[in-house]
């Protein structure tokens, strides 16, 4: 195994005599001399050893390997540049997930518009209510990411994407179906157009209305 100590290492000044070239490392380890970081300007000048190194996953461009050395940052990964820290955070309703792409909050919390982690939602879209740090549908329940209503459920259990009604408004005449989680009209209720349960003449079942 061999060792070397590139900050014992020179590189000449370029022909302009203005800025200093910098060792970079080629993918067989062997270092030479450049004017300037290269590679799509995703490397960073380390003044000690005088190299070109990887800049944090956050940053674009950068002057060390620090997220709080960034100078410029990505748009196209939703980020962007914070003069104060010099960090590169992501946008308004994305969220950070250690890599420099930033995924939107509502990947990770169904109905959510602003997150600070993939866990804890700040504000939610129309048609949801924010509690602890979740959205939750304000009518119907969620199933997969939307809410859906199901006519007559007071009380659900979502199961792998799946939605199993655990209990019934009686109140509206509604009763459930254990064998398949369902609501149902009652006898002598049928359900109309929208969902509600209305009874019928000339059924022969004696019922309100």
């Amino acid at each position: 195994m061999s060792f070397f100590f590139i900050a014992n290492r020179t590189c000449p000044r370029s022909n302009n005599n203005i800025s200093q070239l910098w060792f970079q490392i080629d993918p067989s380890g062997n270092l030479f001399c450049i004017e300037e970081c290269t590679n799509n300007t995703t490397y960073t000048l380390n003044l000690t050893a005088k190299y070109c190194a990887v800049c944090n996953y956050n940053c674009l461009k950068c002057e060390g390997a620090l997220k709080t050395n960034c100078t410029a940052c990505d748009s196209l990964m939703y980020r962007s540049h914070n003069t104060t820290d010099n960090t590169c955070p992501c946008n308004s309703g994305y969220v950070d997930v250690n890599v420099a792409l930033c995924a939107p909050c509502s990947n990770y919390i169904p109905g959510c518009n602003t997150c600070i982690s993939t866990s804890i939602c700040t504000t939610c879209f129309n048609g949801f209510y924010i509690i602890a740090g979740t959205c939750q549908c304000t009518t119907g329940f969620l199933v997969t990411g939307v809410c859906t209503t199901i006519y007559g459920c007071i009380s659900a259990t979502n199961l792998a994407g799946t939605i199993y009604c655990l209990a019934c408004n009686s109140t509206i005449y509604y009763q459930l179906v254990p064998a398949n989680h369902t609501c149902v009209c009652m006898s002598g209720y049928y359900v109309d157009i929208n969902g509600n349960c209305i009874s019928r003449c000339g059924d022969s079942i004696l019922a309100d209305g």
